[in-house]
């Protein structure tokens, strides 16, 4: 996914304007909500340690990321 716009960082790095969040994601959503994220072309996802889901982000991202 690439609509072309970013946001330009004070560090001077650039990252989408468009991102996928999961903050109050039920359990067992986040994992699917990722990957197919991930597959889309998402590059910027909101995954804070608060949220709890690390296990399931990271389920995700070992399926789509090349080992």
């Amino acid at each position: 996914m690439s609509f072309k716009k970013v946001i330009k960082l004070n560090t001077g790095a650039s990252i989408p304007e468009i991102g996928l969040g999961t903050w109050l994601s039920q359990p067992n959503e986040v994992e699917n909500a990722v990957e197919i994220a991930v597959r889309n072309g998402y590059r910027h996802l909101d995954l804070a340690r608060i949220y709890r889901n690390q296990d399931e982000v990271g389920r995700a991202l070992k399926k789509v990321i090349p080992s």
